[in-house]
């Protein structure tokens, strides 16, 4: 979530906290849980882990203050030598995450094998998200520039990212199953 959106909508500035980020949200939740910080903010499916298992309440919910997204990368060499398979990855992730989305207790299940985690949380967690691959428009790289921003604000990155810049999107390669 982002965290001076979230702050911003309960009167508090970037300046009156002090926040840590935990690279592994396992490892977040863990130290939440042995009351090493007061106040965590994370997502699915700690989100319900946290409301389910954690005795604390909710300040603040991030639903409509952000995107939750999954980015896929390549490299320059990759994208320009294999764009045919570039295409195709894209194009099997989509039906991989339709597939998801017509089957979300078995993705449930299979997630909690992969993350040593209850398959309850999961399930919860599945529900409340559409599966699926979108191509990066203006709205998203723009949701993406504020993020970054907020984290260069907070001092968890050393250097401004021009999110615009870092993007480069041929059309070609975006097969038909994807919008």
């Amino acid at each position: 979530m982002d965290g001076s959106k979230a702050l911003k909508k309960t009167g508090i500035s970037l300046d009156d906290v002090q926040i840590k980020f935990y690279k592994d949200a396992a490892e977040g939740l863990a130290a939440f849980t042995k009351g090493e910080f007061d106040v965590y903010g994370t997502w699915d499916p700690y989100l319900e882990i946290v409301e389910n298992k954690v005795k604390t309440r909710t300040i603040i919910n991030g639903t409509d203050l952000t995107e939750n997204r999954t980015f896929y990368f390549a490299t320059e060499k990759f994208i320009k030598e294999k764009p045919e398979v570039v295409t195709t990855i894209l194009g099997e992730l989509e039906k991989a995450d339709q597939w998801a989305n017509e089957n979300k207790k078995e993705v449930a299940k299979i997630l909690s094998t992969e993350l040593d985690l209850e398959v309850a949380p999961l399930q919860k967690a599945n529900d409340r998200r559409t599966f699926g691959v979108k191509k990066i428009d203006k709205k998203i790289i723009s949701s993406q520039q504020e993020l970054a921003n907020t984290y260069y604000e907070a001092k968890l990155l050393d250097s401004k990212i021009n999110i615009k810049e870092a993007v480069k999107i041929d059309d070609a390669m975006i097969p038909s199953n994807i919008q």
